[in-house]
């Protein structure tokens, strides 16, 4: 077993809850002792710039805060991913929070991915030839939508299909699974 399983197993819930407090309208979580440099009535964690989510340390063990979250309410490690809903990492309110499989938390992604994505989620720069590709994973498989002119008619195709492909998305205005 990893150690950082194992340390998710030895943190009991009880002792979270001892040692921490969490607003779950907000997802901030504050000391209620003080421990190491942290002081109680402190909010607790920091945001990490690399991965965009918050860390919370707690007993000389590093936790993500979304995950603690769901353990401070629920009372057990989630099984699965835990997806933001908003795409907003560091929004860790228990609302904005959901179990998710990998292919779900896919579904919620906000950003380009590669060297060549453009701004907009599944779309592509075709060096050669200048124009826009976009493209959209549903189980495993991708699924070429069209070449187009401009990025934003790729973009336009992209979030076509991805409002009749993606039931667990929420990136569209209006569309709250």
């Amino acid at each position: 077993m990893s150690q950082a399983r194992k340390s998710l197993k030895s943190l009991t819930h009880a002792f979270l809850i001892e040692s921490m407090g969490y607003c779950e309208a907000t997802g901030v979580f504050m000391r209620k002792v003080s421990a190491g440099r942290g002081r109680a009535g402190q909010s607790a964690g920091h945001h990490d710039k690399t991965s965009g989510y918050v860390v919370v340390g707690l007993n000389g063990t590093r936790y993500l805060a979304h995950r603690l979250a769901w353990f401070y309410v629920h009372g057990e490690w989630p099984e699965k991913q835990i997806d933001h809903r908003d795409g907003c990492r560091a929004n860790n309110a228990i609302e904005n929070l959901r179990p998710a499989s990998q292919a779900q938390n896919n579904q919620n992604q906000r950003a380009g991915q590669g060297k060549r994505a453009g701004k907009q989620i599944g779309v592509y720069l075709i060096r050669d030839s200048g124009r826009w590709k976009a493209q959209i994973g549903i189980a495993g498989r991708r699924i070429h939508l069209g070449h187009f002119g401009t990025e934003a008619e790729a973009a336009k195709a992209y979030m076509d299909a991805k409002v009749r492909l993606h039931p667990f998305q929420t990136i569209i205005a209006g569309v709250t699974p």
